[in-house]
């Protein structure tokens, strides 16, 4: 019965991923600024 259950919420899932439901709640705020792939500075400007 479990199984069934998280099958179906996977299911719910890709049918809402399908349909452009999800959204990705990241923001620039979370990531750390980068210059090709190196990490820069706090304050510095890329």
């Amino acid at each position: 019965m479990s199984l069934l259950v998280l099958l179906a919420f996977l299911l719910l899932l890709a049918v809402a991923a399908a349909a452009g439901l999800t959204v990705d709640s990241r923001d620039g705020a979370d990531w750390a600024a980068t210059v090709d792939g190196r990490r820069q500075p706090p304050g510095s400007s890329m």
